[in-house]
């Protein structure tokens, strides 16, 4: 519940700056989906959802969003509104109901950081692709840098509690490469975002 609070807290901020750097995140998000247009799309680690209605207001897509922490999903589904989503609960590591090439594109945002074997992660979202994967982690060293500048975090160096992976943008987009094609790559405030044209 604390984690799902953390994500919570952060995209209900009332804080000017905080909500500028995340409506940057969002509309930069949409634009890179924009690019390719899926008709499906799997939301891996969804949260509270977030992020994943801002995408479906915007594109035309059917949206399959999905968390292991319950009261993320929980809370997305009393706060979605929208006919194009849907929301259950799921583990990125158990996820052999869903077809090989079910979506066109599969989508794990500030996610990665979190995963001790990412690796394995993105070789199941790329199974479960058609041809495109999207994915951001936070932009090291700059986010650990902006938490210490808001005084948070200090005695772990400004980094976040659970995130036990820390990419610079080229350690990102070299880790990416290894995936697929790269289509875009653009730092967003303190995250990375990738599309990626899987192999």
């Amino acid at each position: 519940m604390e984690q799902t609070w953390q994500v919570q807290k952060k995209h209900i901020n009332k804080n000017p700056l905080m909500k500028l750097i995340l409506r940057k995140f969002n509309n930069d998000v949409i634009e890179t989906i924009s690019l390719i247009n899926p008709k499906t799309v799997l939301d891996i680690g969804c949260g509270e959802g977030f992020v994943t209605i801002e995408i479906a207001k915007k594109i035309n897509s059917k949206i399959v969003g999905i968390d292991k922490e319950k009261d993320a999903i929980k809370y997305a589904l009393s706060n979605n509104k929208l006919e194009n989503i849907e929301y259950s609960t799921g583990d990125i590591f158990k996820l052999d109901y869903f077809k090989d090439k079910s979506f066109d594109l599969v989508m794990s945002l500030e996610v990665l950081e979190h995963l001790e074997n990412y690796e394995k992660a993105i070789e199941i979202m790329c199974k479960l692709s058609k041809k495109y994967l999207l994915l951001s982690v936070p932009n090291e060293p700059w986010f650990r840098i902006a938490n210490v500048l808001r005084l948070k975090y200090l005695k772990r160096f400004g980094n976040t509690p659970g995130h036990i992976n820390n990419w610079t943008r080229k350690e990102f987009r070299n880790l990416c490469m290894g995936y697929g094609k790269i289509i875009k790559f653009k730092t967003s405030g303190v995250w990375n975002i990738v599309l990626i044209e899987v192999n």
